[in-house]
């Protein structure tokens, strides 16, 4: 179970993230068989995701630029993302989608603490 979960907090940072490619594709389905979506649900999250990854990427090299303010603007996303998946998956998946999603954030800010605490490791690195 906890491969399982860290599984999906990896989908969870990097699938609306990620270029479009094979290993997006892959942690798409990831998603899709964990959240017990049907063909139709599978085909419009998979769109959703891909779509917001493009614009979550695009916000990235803006502020990367010094454009805007990234916090505020990556929030805006995620608000987004989720009143989009909200159109397509039932209750229970949206409920399990966002549970997913704060493991993930809080993973993102744990990773984030050790690496500025000057563990010595290499960022991702165990």
């Amino acid at each position: 179970m906890k491969l399982i979960s860290f599984t999906l907090l990896a989908l969870l940072a990097t699938a609306a993230n990620a270029a479009p490619d094979h290993s997006q594709g892959a942690q798409i389905d990831t998603l899709i068989t964990t959240l017990e979506l049907t063909d139709t649900q599978a085909d419009q999250v998979e769109q959703i995701l891909r779509e917001q990854g493009t614009k979550r990427r695009e916000a990235m090299q803006s502020m990367r630029r010094g454009d805007g303010n990234a916090r505020a603007t990556m929030e805006a996303l995620r608000e987004e993302t989720e009143v989009r998946l909200g159109g397509v998956l039932d209750d229970s998946q949206m409920t399990r989608f966002r549970e997913l999603a704060a493991e993930q954030r809080e993973q993102m800010r744990e990773g984030r603490g050790r690496r500025g605490a000057g563990s010595g490791a290499a960022p991702g690195a165990r």
